[in-house]
């Protein structure tokens, strides 16, 4: 199959037929279903994706026996030997060459290739959830020594929903338990539908200010999500040409399969030109056409500083002056801090980091949305919520745990604009020193 034609494979015209069991849609007509309901649901479309960080992700598509898996890019960033073992236990080594990543967003369409009937689950629409709905994850956390991989299924509440989403689309915040290896799974909501996909979590603290959860939430912190009308208006915007025909791929056998209800094979011929939409269940949505949002004069990073530059010492605050020049002509919705050089990232406390108009001395503080702290890729996401406006000078102000250890650190700053589209824009580089408290120490 034409890795180019692979989105187009499961979101082209009635070339595919995706249903779901007849008592479970009249269980979605009376209401909320229960857990193990969704649970039902869920096991049947849910796989594990094998690789040296292995992932989770949901089935979504069918063209014929070729299936397509929604997961999150960054599962399947690099090139390396993935397997898909699906819910009844059958392997399927996949062809990297063959994986299309959505671009601006952090998800990714695996394909495979299989004789055997498996369920295809139904996307809801992400745009009627909101705070303290009940939401449920499902995925394969990472086998440990003496657990191998085991599914599982969580349940949590929506506990905020960001407008306008961080970098790589997310947007959802939610209160649910996940364990490295879930990367990627689904979100379903109480009605059994996919309303969107699970990313950062593993290794990451997420602080949305002004919560008030149970405290055991609070220390745990949030998960974040991409909705699935994220995924459904990316859709709507592309037509590809339908993919070449594919034959079945004989699986690997591997013990203690699950059951999964079938899904029938399509027998309609594809068509060229048709929205990828019509072959997902996925409510229609109004379509969006956001322009590209860009700076027309870029805010600039006047100066970084330490308040200790004694290495491994605790209680220092680092801060960052950035000016956002009126001639701007957009606000500013978000900052990230990148390092880029020093033998070890700062474990920075989330929920200290803080922003205030002018001086941390003399301004009032500036409201923020999501903090997201993600030393996985050593950068440090701060969102304001409502966005600077332009003609403002500003001080973040950043927290470690304690300072790194001796060296000189050099952390990239960029900034993006508000919109839902958003190009970030360099601001500077900010170079803290950190240096031994005596010769002998």
């Amino acid at each position: 199959m034409r890795p180019y034609s692979l989105l187009s494979a499961f979101l082209l015209g009635g070339a595919v037929l995706i249903t779901q069991p007849t008592e479970l849609v009249a269980r979605e007509e009376r209401g909320p279903l229960e857990g193990s309901e969704v649970n039902q649901i869920a096991k049947a479309s849910t796989i594990l994706l094998e690789g040296q960080n292995p992932g989770s992700g949901v089935v979504v598509g069918q063209e014929g026996s070729t299936y397509y898996v929604l997961t999150a890019q960054h599962v399947v960033a690099t090139e390396d030997e993935y397997a898909i073992v699906t819910p009844d236990g059958q392997t399927y080594p996949l062809d990297y060459g063959a994986i299309q990543k959505i671009p601006d967003v952090d998800l990714a369409i695996v394909p495979f290739t299989s004789g055997k009937a498996y369920s295809v689950a139904k996307l809801g629409n992400s745009d009627d959830v909101t705070e303290g709905d009940r939401i449920f994850i499902a995925g394969w956390p990472a086998a440990g020594r003496a657990i191998p991989h085991i599914y599982q299924l969580t349940s949590g509440e929506v506990s905020g929903i960001s407008r306008r989403p961080i970098a790589g689309g997310y947007g959802l915040v939610y209160t649910n338990v996940t364990r490295a290896g879930m990367s990627g799974g689904p979100v379903f909501n109480s009605s059994g539908q996919v309303i969107g996909i699970h990313g950062l979590a593993e290794g990451r603290q997420v602080v949305l200010p002004g919560y008030d959860g149970d405290s055991s939430v609070i220390k745990a912190g949030f998960n974040l999500g991409i909705p699935i009308n994220t995924f459904v208006r990316l859709a709507q915007q592309t037509r590809l040409a339908p993919a070449a025909g594919s034959s079945s791929t004989a699986p690997v056998a591997s013990p203690s399969p699950v059951p999964t209800r079938p899904t029938p094979l399509p027998t309609a011929s594809l068509t060229e030109t048709t929205p990828l939409t019509q072959v997902i269940q996925a409510p229609v949505l109004p379509a969006k056409k956001p322009s590209r949002v860009a700076f027309v004069q870029p805010p600039r990073l006047l100066k970084a500083t330490t308040s200790d530059r004694i290495a491994r010492n605790l209680g220092a605050t680092y801060s960052l002056v950035i000016d956002l020049p009126a001639t701007a002509a957009a606000p500013l919705q978000q900052v990230d801090l990148i390092l880029k050089q020093g033998v070890q990232y700062p474990r920075f406390k989330a929920k200290g980091i803080a922003a205030y108009e002018g001086s941390k001395r003399r301004g009032p503080k500036l409201p923020l949305g999501l903090i997201v702290n993600d030393p996985p890729s050593r950068t440090v996401t701060i969102a304001f919520d409502p966005p600077v406006q332009p003609g403002r000078q500003f001080t973040l102000a950043v927290r470690p745990v304690r300072n790194p250890s001796v060296g000189t650190y050099l952390f990239e700053v960029r900034g993006f604009p508000e919109g839902e589209v958003k190009d970030s824009t360099y601001l500077g580089l900010a170079r803290l020193d950190f240096v031994r408290s005596s010769p002998g120490k």
